[in-house]
């Protein structure tokens, strides 16, 4: 596996399942110190859910795909989705349809689709 000009040897495990593991090779463990802080934030920042991306927060704006506003944010769940009341009920926004646009929680959804959702 080639990952950021480094090569990877996966190894697999089985303890009640399937456990992927990523081992370095013998090039990699000389690495010096700062490219492995590089390569250790970069696999962070990849690995960052959207809504972790996007910076959702209570009582903030979001906006449709067309950039209308929809609604403030009422809570921003554990798993990064966002709770918001539209047309009277409470709507569930998936995290992997935010995104900060310009400064504004933006969301990949139209209204329709946003009023559809449970």
């Amino acid at each position: 596996m080639q990952l950021a000009g480094a090569t990877f040897h996966i190894a697999t495990y089985c303890l009640g399942g399937i456990m992927q593991v990523l081992l370095p090779t013998k090039q990699e463990l000389n690495m010096n110190r700062s490219s492995s802080i590089i390569m250790a934030a970069t696999a962070f920042l990849l690995a960052a859910s959207p809504a972790v991306a996007a910076d959702a927060e209570r009582n903030d704006r979001l906006f449709d795909a067309s950039g209308s506003s929809v609604a403030k944010v009422n809570q921003v769940a554990d798993d990064g989705d966002v709770l918001v009341i539209y047309k009277g009920e409470v709507r569930r926004i998936q995290s992997e349809t935010l995104s900060n646009i310009e400064g504004k929680l933006t969301t990949s959804l139209t209204k329709s689709e946003i009023r559809k959702l449970k």
